[in-house]
């Protein structure tokens, strides 16, 4: 009776393998399918313009507590999620193809070692599953908590910061022979190819109230209404040469745009929000598709393990009833 009962529960038992490693192999073309999708976006991402704003700021020595730029936590992140879509992607594959090979060892092969063999190779796909399972949950929360805590940076005040920096330290458009903070301030109008803060309207701007136009008077000494390294494609080595055109008349087209601009245009990495969604979209299909899998072993394994228990127990009381002396 007992060897009857292990046959018929051998026998579902491989029913049960066959059914698990088809919906698991189908499971596992979705997660790689989510995997190529979330590699791609990452790399995609992480190739994109580095946000520049922190960068620029303090090339003048302003200290100003900006937020993040828009998106950058993202490109932070991207390096990180490109290495984990391939994990997931290259032990999904090599999962998948043992699968293939067991479910084919069992349509072939009716003996036990078989199941075990199949039961082993899913055993260690679930502990696998756990670790990535985790990775996945962990950067899903961690990229839905920036975007929640993402926060617009402040241009107003930006604009304030940078215009009291200029006021106070700008005392000349001379390089060489000016302070820190005014050869800071010359070489960042070149090297952002900005001047001023505000846009330059004419004879009356920013440069009126800074020691360059006040204290030190050296703008009306030269007839300057703006430095010359405000003048359009000058660089270090020839600003002195800039047309008068520019530095006194101000005519328009002459000059460069003023630097709030300049700032918002480095401030912004060149990730837009459906990228950012879609990057989002394979990263929740991974964990999703990968907890149901998960489960799936799960409930395999305890159909695997409880019936052995069972049939164990069972066999037990049955050989201690064949101990039993008979009395007369």
């Amino acid at each position: 009776m007992i060897m009857i009962d292990l046959e018929e529960q051998q026998e579902k038992f491989r029913k049960i393998t066959r059914d698990l490693c088809s919906w698991v192999i189908v499971l596992k073309i979705i997660l790689m399918v989510a995997a190529i999708m979330l590699i791609f976006l990452s790399e995609d991402i992480s190739n994109e313009k580095q946000c520049e704003l922190q960068t620029a700021i303090e090339f003048i020595h302003l200290k100003f507590n900006s937020f993040s730029c828009e998106y950058n936590f993202i490109k932070e992140l991207s390096e990180s999620l490109c290495h984990l879509g391939k994990y997931v992607l290259w032990l999904t594959f090599s999962f998948c193809i043992a699968l293939l090979v067991c479910q084919s060892l069992l349509l072939t092969d009716k003996n036990a070692h078989t199941s075990k063999i199949v039961f082993s190779v899913v055993v260690v796909c679930a502990l696998v599953n756990v670790i990535l399972l985790y990775f996945m949950v962990h950067y899903s929360n961690e990229i839905l908590v920036e975007r929640q805590e993402q926060k617009n940076i402040d241009y107003i005040e930006l604009q304030k910061s940078m215009l009291l920096s200029l006021e106070k330290h700008y005392h000349g458009d001379d390089i060489i022979g000016s302070n820190d903070n005014s050869s800071a301030w010359n070489l960042f109008f070149i090297k952002y190819d900005c001047c001023a803060v505000r846009e330059i309207q004419g004879t009356a701007n920013d440069f009126d109230n800074t020691p360059w136009c006040t204290t030190s008077g050296s703008c009306q000494a030269t007839s300057s209404q703006i430095p010359k390294t405000c003048c359009n494609d000058v660089t270090q080595d020839d600003y002195q040469n800039a047309p008068v055109m520019c530095h006194a008349s101000v005519n328009p087209g002459t000059f460069r745009q003023g630097c709030l601009a300049r700032m918002k245009s480095l401030s912004t990495v060149n990730i837009d929000e459906f990228e950012v969604l879609m990057l989002s979209v394979s990263l929740y299909t991974l964990w999703i598709f990968q907890l149901l899998e998960l489960i799936l072993e799960f409930l395999y394994i305890v159909a695997a393990v409880v019936p052995c228990l069972v049939l164990r127990i069972r066999r037990g009381s049955h050989n201690m009833e064949v101990d039993v002396p008979q009395t007369n």
